[in-house]
């Protein structure tokens, strides 16, 4: 097990960050005063940013294959002290109005200020394209996927079941399909997708907050947003994807990222990365 340790000063108290590799696995371990705060790197994940009280930090893979800790952003603005030496503004009497737009003014740019720092982290995403050993389609991740296989035995049939998925700071980008051994025609392909998505959002414990249906070339496709619960590799978030029904495989592509960012750029760029070879 290879460990690093660093010791940052946050909100006035001096709080331990580490790092643990498991050389078996490949996989590292984030924790912040002894306690999981992000999701396992894999191998194949250069970065994972957290939470350190008020600030934002990253572990960034260094050259010499150890890690660096970066810091990222800080949630709550400084307050900067009055400059000394200058000449006094005139004495402004702020009214019950005036208070309350300047608040709903400060707050709209801070805002605005969070969604352009958010937005251009995410413009920079190192995609790769990603093509399937059965030559059946094309996607795109940051960097090679992790891929991952399971095979079911549903009733003495085995079903196979693949995934690939890779991450990008504070988002998770996931690819997943399937060839169903049943009959899918075209007047049960609604229904089939339909039953599809709430299995899947049964089984992650996701509500869904919108579906609709829609068409992939001239394939059944259905877009959907949902509520993720907090767990121990992130906290509250939000997913975004689209199942389609192409033949008798299934695809589902789908983001998870913090609530509010389901529209960030590198959200649509993925789910407009899939294609079919066909």
């Amino acid at each position: 097990m290879t460990h690093q340790a660093w010791s940052v000063d946050v909100d006035g108290a001096e709080r331990s960050v580490t790092a643990d590799s498991d050389p078996e696995t490949g996989k590292t371990v984030v924790r912040v005063d002894g306690r999981l705060v992000a999701k396992p790197l894999s191998p194949a994940d250069r970065e994972r940013e957290f939470a350190v009280g008020s600030s934002r930090y990253s572990v960034r893979r260094s050259a010499d294959g150890g890690f660096d800790l970066d810091f990222v952003s800080q949630e709550v603005a400084a307050v900067h002290p009055t400059l000394q030496g200058t000449t006094p503004l005139p004495e402004r009497r702020w009214t019950t109005g005036r208070i309350v737009w300047a608040i709903v003014g400060i707050v709209v740019g801070l805002f605005i200020a969070r969604v352009a720092w958010i937005s251009a982290q995410y413009m920079r995403v190192p995609w790769k394209t990603y093509a399937s050993p059965d030559g059946a389609f094309k996607a795109i991740f940051p960097g090679d996927p992790t891929e991952e296989t399971e095979d079911l035995n549903l009733k003495g049939d085995i079903w196979s079941f693949h995934m690939l998925h890779g991450t990008y700071r504070a988002h998770t980008y996931v690819l997943g399909y399937f060839d169903a051994h049943m009959v899918v025609v075209e007047q049960n392909s609604d229904s089939l997708l339909d039953r599809f998505l709430g299995g899947v959002a049964s089984g992650e414990k996701m509500v869904l907050s919108s579906k609709q249906k829609t068409t992939f070339r001239r394939d059944h496709a259905l877009d959907f947003t949902a509520d993720v619960p907090k767990t121990e590799e992130h906290g509250t978030a939000a997913a975004r994807g689209r199942l389609v029904l192409h033949g008798r495989r299934f695809y589902m592509i789908w983001t998870i990222v913090p609530v509010g960012q389901t529209s960030a750029y590198d959200v649509e760029k993925f789910i407009k990365g899939f294609d079919l070879s066909e």
